[in-house]
């Protein structure tokens, strides 16, 4: 019975099926959508973009990538919680150090064709200036401006000096995703908390700005306005148009705003090097650009160049690089073709050596530049007593140590007391010396911080200030002898204190284990020390790898940059 059951379920499935197989329409599939063709302005720009591979055409700059937030090293790392009094408490690891978030610089282009090698120094000038201002500043070509898109409806339509300008436009918006597109003879000239300076450096545009009576001198604006006001251009323009200002006149409502003349830059164009100093020769411009920097520079800090030092005499030898580095900055330039000259963008008087002066503790002075060496504290008890040397047995150092409570932290206590009371523990005074040596670029204040043992080598110092200094033979500096026990005990502790610090003495366990007690028992000092040697390899770093970048294109290089890997 079940079997003929099954045999009738399944005889009336199959009629169904075949039922619904003749009854039903055949074409089930539902019709597509149409999709709307809307204009784009990006495969308008593709459509004319060019196609053929040219294997011998210089090499361009490319979009950047996006930003990388999770740069780090052996010895640093980034994070939002740097100001934590030490940094082992974030890493697990007492050899790194965590530093501030790296500031997001904002890009600067400018368009460079001449192969003419006196101006190539005039961009070398340019590049430093806007680097040591917090910018990322790029030299931009035509080779740049032929990989845009719009590239061919321009080659040829317009009359040669506009279409130049047109070129400048089309190779920033091909590379850029917003900044600024500045003349290479447009120098910054002002304080690092300048407002012309910090506005321009938050790189937060809404729209295209042109600033009145500067032509094509400097702009700003963001990617899609860029994008915007070249279709503009190629869609208005004519043979008859003279300038970018002028078209800007016919620009869509809103797209072009108009900022007042800028003060926070020198213009060291053609018709204002002749009207100001007609007798300048052209090889004598960069030396003039760097002399009006460095005049610059000592007018904002005019009170003085101010030397942190703790305990001069006895720790003189740890101090002997920056105070060396002081005196080449206080000193008004040499080289200067113009004495007494001016800038465009601000008066001045002759020049005047601000003072060098020796400062316990730190400040915040808005008038004085600060130079800080910070010791590790392995030197700072080497110095302190040279009877014997810390390296020689380990016992007795670490006993040593040990019973110098009152020397505990005692360079991070004197060099924070004051501002801060002497009942203050050395957390509270790490961070105080953190946020000086970290401060954002467009703080009031300014100061440099360097590893008493690894000050910044001199191939730095104008990207650091933005300016060449002349050397020591030439401004005919003498170095202060000091005393001679303390320069060996020092050249010889240096060699300890970082070998240590990379690892070298690994061979030789006794000075390891001598300089861990150290900083076992002055945690407070040792963090300093680490945290400013590793803001400086992180800066360092950050510029040879932005170098790196720029030299394959050949343009504005130093020396340095040249001749490095």
């Amino acid at each position: 019975m079940a079997a003929r059951r099954y045999i009738l379920l399944l005889g009336t499935i199959s009629i169904i099926s075949l039922t619904f197989n003749f009854l039903l329409p055949t074409n089930l599939t539902p019709q597509k959508a149409r999709k709307l063709s809307l204009p784009n302005l990006k495969s308008e720009i593709k459509q004319h973009a060019p196609s053929g591979l040219n294997l011998f055409k210089p090499a361009t700059h490319k979009p950047p990538p996006p930003s990388n937030s999770t740069a780090s090293s052996e010895g640093w790392f980034s994070s939002w919680k740097w100001l934590n009094p030490f940094s082992s408490n974030i890493a697990k690891n007492e050899e790194r150090s965590a530093l501030p978030p790296l500031e997001k610089r904002c890009p600067v282009y400018t368009f460079f064709d001449d192969s003419n090698a006196k101006e190539d120094r005039v961009l070398l000038a340019w590049r430093r200036a806007f680097w040591a201002q917090g910018f990322r500043p790029l030299v931009l070509g035509r080779a740049e401006a032929e990989e845009h898109g719009l590239y061919r409806l321009v080659r040829g339509r317009f009359n040669e000096g506009f279409e130049r300008e047109v070129m400048k436009w089309l190779a920033w918006g091909r590379v850029g995703t917003g900044g600024a597109l500045v003349d290479y003879r447009i120098i910054p000239m002002a304080s690092r908390d300048d407002y012309g300076l910090t506005a321009l450096r938050r790189c937060e545009f809404d729209g295209v700005t042109r600033y009145e009576g500067w032509g094509n001198r400097l702009f700003a604006g963001d990617k899609s306005s860029i994008d915007t006001f070249l279709k503009h251009i190629t869609d208005t323009a004519t043979n008859n148009t003279s300038s970018i200002e002028e078209i800007s006149e016919t620009a869509p409502e809103g797209l072009i705003r108009i900022e007042p003349h800028p003060r926070s830059f020198a213009d060291y164009t053609p018709s204002v090097v002749a009207d100001r100093w007609p007798d300048l020769s052209a090889t004598q411009l960069p030396d003039l650009i760097n002399s009006h920097l460095h005049e610059t520079f000592l007018s904002i800090y005019n009170a003085s160049i101010t030397l942190l030092s703790p305990l001069p005499i006895e720790l003189q030898p740890a101090y002997a690089a920056i105070t060396t580095l002081a005196a080449r900055l206080s000193l008004c330039p040499p080289g200067n073709p113009i004495p007494g000259s001016c800038p465009s963008n601000r008066p001045c008087n002759f020049c005047k050596n601000p003072p060098v002066a020796v400062k316990p503790f730190i400040s915040k002075d808005p008038s004085t530049f600060l130079l800080a060496a910070v010791p590790h504290p392995y030197t700072y008890y080497a110095l302190m007593d040279t009877t014997f040397s810390l390296s020689e047995n380990t016992q007795r150092s670490i006993r040593y140590v040990r019973v110098q409570t009152r020397d505990r932290d005692a360079w991070l206590h004197k060099a924070t007391t004051p501002p801060l009371d002497k009942a203050v523990g050395p957390g509270t005074r790490v961070v105080a010396i953190k946020e000086i040596v970290a401060a954002h670029a467009g703080a009031n204040f300014s100061s440099l911080w360097v590893s008493a043992e690894a000050p910044v080598l001199e191939e730095e110092i104008p990207w650091i200030f933005g300016f060449t200094l002349a050397s020591e033979a030439e401004l005919k500096i003498e170095k202060p002898a000091g005393d001679e026990r303390r320069n060996v005990v020092f050249r010889k502790t240096v060699g300890e204190v970082l070998g240590g610090k990379v690892g070298k003495m690994e061979e030789d366990k006794k000075v390891a284990r001598i300089r861990w007690a150290v900083e076992a028992w002055n945690l407070g000092s040792a963090e300093v020390w680490k945290f400013t040697g590793a803001f400086v390899e992180r800066m360092v770093q950050e510029r040879k790898e932005w170098s790196a970048s720029e030299k394959e294109f050949g343009r504005g290089l130093s020396g340095e940059e040249v001749e490095g890997d």
